[in-house]
C-alpha cells in the first residue's frame, strides 16, 4: 500500500518533545490515510456525506457480485445432489445453505437500511462458505482449490466495504477461516507459509484496491460538487445565479416550512447602474458588483442565501430575521457601499414569507417594494405591505 509522508511530531532544537498522545494521534491519522485513503483527509462535516454517497454505489456492485455468486453456487449444488460432485459431508447440508444464501439475496435486493445489509451480507458470505468449502473428512483429493478459494475472498470483497471497521472485520474472518481450514487438513499444513503469504498478498491487494475506489470516489464527487458550483455560481461577484438562487433558496423554505421557521426576503437594485458605466467605465462597473458581492458576503451569516439574479439586482433570502433587523442589516449594506469611491447606492426592497407562499410570490413582493424605493427617490429601504 502507497504510505504517505509519516506526520508524525518531531521534537526540533528549541521546541518541547511530541507527549505520547499526540503521537498516537498522529499515528491514528496516518493509519487512516494508508486505510481509507483521500477519504481520511476530508472534513468530518463532510466524511459521512461522502461515505453514503460511496456506498449507496458500491452497493449496486456488491449486488451484482452476490447474483453471480449464487449463480455459481447454485450450479455446485446442483451438482452435490446429482452425485457428479463427490463431497464427504451430507448433500442436504449443501441444499440448505443454498436454501440460507438465496433467502439473504432476497433480503439483501430488498433492504434499505444499514443494519439489514449488514446482516444479510454476514447470512450470505456464511452460507457461500459452507457451499464453497469442501467440509474435511473422507478423501478430499484437492483441498488445495478450496483454499486458494478462501484465500482469493479478501481480494474479492474487500474492496467493496466504504466502513473500515466492516472491511477490517472480513479481514479478521478470511484469516480466521483460512487458519481452521489449515488446522483441519494435515495435509496443508506443511505449506503453510505459502498460504499465509498468499493471504497477506490478498489482504493487501484487497485494502489497495478498497483504497483505490475511495480516491476515485471521492475524486469524482469532488469533481461533480466543483462543476455544479461552477454552474450555480455568479463568477463576478462569487454569489449564485438565478439557476442557484431557485435551487438553494426553494430548498431552504422547505426546510423553513418543515421546522416552522420564518424568513426575510431582501431585494436590491443598484441605482442608475446604466450611468454609472457611462460615467466610470465598464470595469468600475464590473467593480462596483464585485463590491457588493463582497459587502453582502461579509454581512450574512451562515445560514441566508444571497444571489445576483440579473444585471445589477441581488437577493437575499434570510431565514428567521425579522423585518427590523433585515432593515438595519439592509442600512449598514448602504453604508459599506457608499462610503467606498466612487459611492455606490441602491434601492431595496424587504418583504416577510407568508405561510404557504411560494418563493417566486415572495420574490414578488420584494421586487415591487424594491420599485416603491426607486419611485420615493431611491437610496433608501422600502417594505411590502403586510
Amino acid at each position: 500500500m502507497d504510505t504517505p509522508r509519516s506526520n508524525l511530531p518531531v521534537a526540533t532544537a528549541g521546541s518541547a518533545p511530541a507527549s505520547w498522545q499526540q503521537r498516537a494521534a498522529a499515528l491514528r491519522e496516518w493509519v487512516a490515510y494508508v486505510l481509507d485513503g483521500d477519504l481520511a483527509r476530508v472534513h468530518p462535516a463532510d466524511r459521512g456525506r461522502m461515505m453514503e454517497w460511496q456506498e449507496v454505489r458500491t452497493r449496486s456492485a456488491m449486488l451484482h457480485l452476490f447474483q453471480m455468486l449464487a449463480v455459481l453456487a447454485t450450479v455446485k449444488v446442483a451438482l452435490v445432489m446429482a452425485g457428479a460432485w463427490p463431497v464427504a459431508a451430507p448433500p442436504l447440508l449443501y441444499a440448505g445453505a443454498l436454501f440460507v444464501l438465496l433467502g439473504a439475496l432476497a433480503v439483501f435486493q430488498l433492504g434499505r437500511s444499514r443494519g439489514t445489509d449488514a446482516l444479510t451480507a454476514t447470512l450470505f458470505v456464511l452460507a457461500l462458505l459452507v457451499v464453497l468449502v469442501d467440509v474435511p473428512g473422507g478423501d478430499l483429493a484437492h483441498p488445495g482449490v478450496t483454499l486458494a478459494c478462501l484465500v482469493l475472498l479478501p481480494a474479492v470483497g474487500v474492496p467493496l466495504l466504504v466502513r473500515r471497521h466492516t472491511a477490517l472485520l472480513l479481514g479478521a474472518f478470511c484469516i480466521a477461516v483460512v487458519g481452521i481450514y489449515l488446522l483441519l487438513i494435515p495435509q496443508l499444513r506443511v505449506q503453510w507459509l505459502n498460504v499465509l503469504l498468499y493471504l497477506a498478498v490478498a489482504l493487501v491487494a484487497g485494502f489497495k484496491l478498497r483504497r483505490a475506489r475511495s480516491n476515485m470516489s471521492v475524486g469524482h464527487l469532488r469533481t461533480v460538487e466543483s462543476a455544479l458550483l461552477r454552474a450555480n455560481t455568479d463568477a463576478l461577484t462569487g454569489l449564485l445565479n438565478r439557476r442557484g438562487w431557485l435551487s438553494a433558496a426553494r430548498a431552504r423554505l422547505d426546510a423553513m416550512r418543515r421546522d416552522g421557521g420564518t424568513a426575510c426576503l431582501l431585494f436590491i437594485d443598484l441605482d442608475h447602474f446604466k450611468r454609472f458605466n457611462d460615467t466610470h467605465g465598464h470595469e468600475a462597473g464590473d467593480l462596483a458588483l464585485q463590491r457588493t458581492g463582497r459587502a453582502i458576503r461579509a454581512r450574512l451569516d451562515g445560514r441566508s442565501i444571497a444571489a445576483r439574479i440579473g444585471g445589477e439586482e441581488f437577493v437575499c433570502l434570510l431565514p428567521d430575521v425579522s423585518l427590523h433587523d433585515a432593515r438595519r442589516l439592509a442600512e449598514r449594506l448602504q453604508r459599506d457601499l457608499g462610503g467606498d469611491t466612487p459611492p455606490i447606492t441602491f434601492s431595496a426592497g424587504l418583504a416577510w414569507h407568508r405561510p404557504g407562499e411560494t418563493l417566486s410570490q415572495l420574490m414578488a413582493r420584494g421586487d415591487r417594494a424594491m420599485y416603491k424605493a426607486k419611485r420615493a427617490g431611491r437610496d433608501r429601504v422600502m417594505q411590502d405591505a403586510a
